[in-house]
């Protein structure tokens, strides 16, 4: 039986803003990067393009960086509660049979059936831990809008994600993610021309506006995350 690491409110907390300041300071450095391109002596097309697209992928790798960071943390905190399943909360027992139920989504045989039943039976015994496997917070590489509220649910960080941005917000947010960073980074990443950026001012205003917002919904995670940990959301209710 492995030993209980408890772990205080404070030092979670210090995790989660040790793993944002770093990014946070950076991040930073590239919108002062991008805002430098302003300047007259700088406003030139082949500059302009040049520093967005370096911006654009500094910009998504924070994004998918901070979200699997803040992400591990959160699953290595619950895993060293030493929970037993019978004391979990449903979402948190099923994000660690997710492997199991993923086997079982696609066996026929009876045989496998009565294996996982036997199984899930044992884990419910006393002394049987939950394990989250830091594999539900994999994204391929691609955050996409999808995966990221698949992230909140299998962490079952928040009840209803449209209660916290609201649904007007949430549109945004899934094209900010998909179309306006994850594509332009991809583009630029497989050695692609990113047709919307022509080295125009307009494109630095759109950049630093999505910058911005990436950056808010970034903070805004990590406080989901820290309210789900002190409200012990982990726990069967």
């Amino acid at each position: 039986m492995g030993k209980k690491i408890k772990i205080s409110d404070e030092d979670f907390v210090d995790k989660i803003n040790s793993c944002r300041a770093w990014r946070r300071q950076e991040l930073s450095r590239v919108r002062m990067g991008v805002e430098s391109l302003y300047s007259e002596d700088r406003l030139y097309e082949q500059n302009v393009r040049y520093v967005l697209r370096g911006s654009y992928l500094m910009l998504y790798a924070h994004w998918e960086g901070y979200i699997k960071e803040v992400g591990r943390i959160y699953i290595d905190s619950v895993n060293n509660e030493k929970i037993e399943y019978r004391n979990a909360s449903d979402v948190i027992v099923a994000s660690s049979l997710k492997s199991a139920l993923a086997e079982l989504s696609g066996a026929n045989t009876h045989n496998a059936h009565i294996g996982f039943v036997n199984k899930f039976r044992d884990l419910l015994s006393d002394g049987k831990y939950v394990e989250i496997n830091e594999e539900i917070i994999d994204t391929g590489s691609n955050l996409k809008y999808k995966l990221f509220i698949d992230i909140l649910k299998k962490l079952d960080i928040v009840d209803n994600i449209n209660d916290k941005i609201g649904k007007l917000k949430m549109e945004y947010l899934e094209k900010d993610i998909d179309e306006n960073l994850l594509k332009v980074r991809n583009q630029v990443a497989h050695g692609e021309k990113t047709k919307g950026i022509v080295g125009l001012e307009e494109n630095i205003n759109e950049y630093l506006s999505l910058h911005d917002r990436i950056s808010e919904i970034m903070y805004d995670f990590s406080e989901w995350v820290i309210d789900a940990w002190q409200e012990k959301r982990y726990l069967k209710h």
